[in-house]
């Protein structure tokens, strides 16, 4: 829906007025769902459209102009087909099933029949009709079974109809025009919500403004202490009170970070800019039943599936209706509670109505879960990406240094042999057919490992492992697979209650979205076909997702990523979408450098064939940087294995030190017990050790006393594996810099985002003690922050204590 003050008019989909006002009856998401979506569901359509002949006109653009209760409306959509018949013209509209199409009843129908009667009133209107018919077509492919529903209106009769529909939708309509109309242009008279702007801030709102409103996307890299958030959101605050914008999505990872976006968006609100924000929760988070997944989203599991879209409505008016401006997990989960609605689905029609949306970047890019009623790109090409930009949205994404290594890992996937074994075993008497189809994967599978003759090899233990990489997927594989959800995807229902049901649904929804990413397969991904032990893996890698995140973030007018560490910068921007036109902002660090000392210990290596035998040294170092003065300090080290051989060389060393050490694999309770122990008054020193580009890397807000040093061991590039081989050879054949992209470049942002852990606020004061010779190599001097330029550079432990011991004196006098 979008709303124009100018023409007091509501353009809106048939799509989306009937999901508004048509949709009854429960939430059920068992079995995949009630439509068929393994293929591509036109497949289907255009066989039962062919089946007229010339008579039928496939895919039909409409649109028609009412005016209900004051409001113009402009409802636009596309037919599924028009029959040109000797008695007149009919509208079809075609649902393939999963289960015979006799039992459609009058409750599934009625959102089918609504649609299709938007399409024949606007026929009528376009065509200069007083009478049509509306043909509702449902088909069942694997039983090859059709149900056509015939009902015969006048124009008048579908006049009224949509008049009804546009009743209950009227109340909608209206929170929408008071949007546009008083509540967004009040936003302009709002002020900063802090006294002052700090350095940096300035430039960022400045630039993020200048951006959005010219419709490009904006890289900035900004030092703790700017204030990120406030500073992306105030510029696209104001951009929407103007009308630069219509709506604005805030992606960052991390549960924090979001709780910091909401909490800035109501200190916008006290200060005259009544933002209406809400908090996009995982399913099962918001689940009121506490089950962890989809599973149980049907009228059978949970009594709030049951009949939800028979109250959501009013669910739904009543939020809109409330004081709040914001809308977090208590308020949703209370509402949902009230009127007996999924909260999560509640949260998703909320957000409809909603400023500004804060959740976590899959939203956005993951093809599996993005949010398509906001973000669906279906048949996007470069032609009409301008039309499509046109939505108005605002891409806000924080911590953007992730997302590179995320897209990757969204878009790779694999299969192996052991999940088609079982389940063929298990049907083999019972379900021929289908067992067939699942040997033939098995047996294709099997003839490929002899693409892996040249890499294969046989290790100490007998167990086999061999690779083979090609630049284009394996069709006779991928074909099988396709064939086999098809066959997979209507016997799911059969299968519901037996044995082997639960692993043949499990192998549905698996191939169903590895197939999903196969579809994205182009230039920046490969396949890997591996032998590992006795089994086989088919594997599909996203190298260069730039692509990918470009086409994403075309569904929006403009972007804004921001980190505390994008170095370089212009490697970053290439990485992630920006291309030549991206803007690229660079931000001095707004703290005191003299209260930060930055060391580098450039004489030792910590290359992992010499860690073992510069352990003590190492552990020495460490001893002498935390001795300088008592408190709390973190030390990060590359590796598990060598985080353990540190701690015991430097317990040994200093066992009057208390100390803590990472677990592996810890719980929710374990991290928050871990954080806790770096308490600001401690009478003894602490020392944390943790791994680099881990869990307490990133993303933890130490202030004051709480953390007053880390000690980096390493460069922190990533362990060298098959996979970051196959990166650095695809990045070498375009740059040149293979090694750089897939090793450097990601291991000098985690040592930048570990050492962003000391300075915190205005009144930090810390150290930070960088141990690697390679630091001091011209490399790795280049990719340092501006902010550093005090770095100092000391070859032993005696120079160390000097170094410290001066910079405690300083900013202790």
């Amino acid at each position: 829906m979008k709303y124009n003050p100018e023409t007091h008019t509501i353009s809106i989909s048939v799509g989306e007025l009937v999901e508004t006002v048509c949709k009854k009856g429960s939430i059920d998401t068992r079995h995949g769902g009630i439509f068929t979506r393994a293929l591509d569901g036109s497949r289907w359509h255009k066989r039962l459209q062919g089946r007229y002949g010339e008579t039928y006109e496939a895919e039909v653009p409409l649109f028609a102009n009412l005016e209900h209760k004051g409001i113009s409306y402009h409802i636009n959509g596309r037919a599924d087909g028009i029959i040109y018949g000797p008695h007149g013209y009919t509208v079809d509209e075609i649902k393939t099933l999963l289960f015979p199409p006799a039992l459609v009843n009058d409750e599934f129908m009625h959102p089918h029949l609504s649609q299709a009667v938007c399409y024949a009133y606007m026929l009528c209107e376009s065509r200069d009709l007083q009478s049509i018919t509306v043909q509702l077509t449902y088909y069942n492919y694997e039983l090859d079974e059709t149900n056509y529903i015939v009902r015969y209106y006048t124009k008048a009769e579908l006049k009224s109809y949509i008049e009804g529909m546009l009743d209950t939708y009227h109340p909608f309509a209206q929170h929408e025009i008071h949007r546009r109309r008083i509540r967004l242009p009040s936003i302009r008279e709002g002020k900063f919500p802090f006294s002052s702007l700090r350095e940096g801030q300035r430039d960022f709102i400045k630039e993020g403004y200048r951006v959005i409103k010219g419709g490009n996307r904006l890289f900035v890299q900004a030092p703790t202490g700017i204030g990120k958030t406030i500073s992306a959101l105030y510029p696209a605050v104001k951009a929407l009170s103007h009308h630069h914008c219509e709506k604005i999505f805030y992606f960052t990872a991390k549960g924090t970070a979001q709780t910091t976006a909401f909490d800035t968006a109501q200190k916008l609100c006290e200060h005259k800019m009544p933002l209406r924000t809400v908090i996009l929760y995982a399913r099962e988070k918001l689940c009121l039943i506490g089950k962890g997944s989809g599973d149980f989203c049907n009228p059978d599991d949970c009594p709030y599936a049951k009949g939800h879209y028979d109250r959501v409505r009013g669910a739904l008016l009543s939020l809109l209706d409330s004081d709040f401006n914001g809308y977090d997990f208590r308020i949703i989960q209370g509402y949902a509670k009230k009127y007996n609605v999924c909260p999560y689905e509640l949260s998703l029609d909320l957000a409809e109505y909603c400023d500004l949306l804060i959740g976590d970047c899959n939203y956005l890019f993951d093809p599996q879960v993005y949010l398509r009623r906001f973000f669906d790109q279906k048949g996007v090409s470069e032609k009409n990406r301008d039309t499509l930009s046109k939505r108005g949205y605002v891409l806000l994404i924080d911590e953007a240094h992730n997302l590179l290594d995320r897209a990757r890992n969204m878009y790779s996937g694999r299969i192996y042999g052991r999940m088609f074994a079982s389940p063929a075993k298990e049907i083999e008497k019972e379900d021929p057919p289908l067992a067939a189809a699942l040997s033939r994967i098995l047996l294709i599978m099997k003839k490929m490992r002899r693409l892996c003759i040249d890499n294969f090899y046989i290790d100490e233990n007998d167990d086999e492992y061999g690779y083979y990489v090609s630049e284009k997927p394996i069709n006779v594989l991928n074909e099988a697979l396709s064939e086999l959800i098809v066959l997979l995807e209507p016997r799911l229902p059969l299968y519901a209650d037996t044995k082997s049901g639960a692993k043949l649904r499990d192998l549905f929804f698996e191939l169903r979205e590895f197939m999903k990413k196969m579809s994205f397969f182009s230039e920046g991904f490969i396949i890997l076909v591996e032998i590992k032990r006795r089994d086989m893996f088919y594997r599909i890698l996203c190298l260069d997702p730039c692509e990918i995140l470009d086409q994403r973030m075309s569904c929006a007018r403009s972007a804004l990523l921001f980190s505390a560490t994008l170095t370089p910068t212009d490697y970053f921007s290439r990485m992630l979408g920006g291309k030549k036109e991206a803007a690229v902002l660079d931000l001095p660090s707004p703290y005191d450098p003299a209260k930060l000392c930055i060391t580098v210990m450039d004489k030792i290596s910590t290359r992992h064939l010499d860690r073992e035998a510069n352990a003590f040294d190492i552990a020495d170092i460490i001893a002498t940087a935390v001795s300088a003065k008592r408190g709390n300090y973190i030390v990060y080290l590359p590796s598990y294995r060598f985080l353990s051989i540190i701690y015991e060389a430097f317990t040994e060393i200093c066992p009057y030190v208390d100390t803590v050490m990472q677990q592996r694999q810890a719980t929710q309770q374990q991290r928050e017990a871990f954080i806790a122990q770096f308490a600001a008054e401690r009478k003894r020193t602490l020392v944390g050790f943790c791994v680099l580009g881990g869990l307490y890397a990133e993303g933890i807000d130490l202030t004051g006393e709480r953390l007053i040093g880390t000690i980096i061991v390493g460069t922190g590039i990533p362990q060298i594996s098959l996979e970051r081989n196959l990166l650095q050879a695809y990045y070498q054949e375009r740059t040149e810099n293979g090694f750089d992209y897939a090793y450097v470049y990601p291991g000098i942002n985690r040592v930048l985002q570990a050492a962003g852990r000391v300075i915190r606020s205005e009144e930090d004061r810390g150290i930070i003690v960088l141990i690697d010779d390679r630091f001091a190599s011209p490399q790795y001097r280049q990719l340092f922050p501006a902010h550093w330029h005090g770095l100092k550079y000391v070859g032993n432990i005696n120079s160390l204590s000097t170094v410290l011991s001066r910079f405690w004196s300083s900013v202790e006098d």
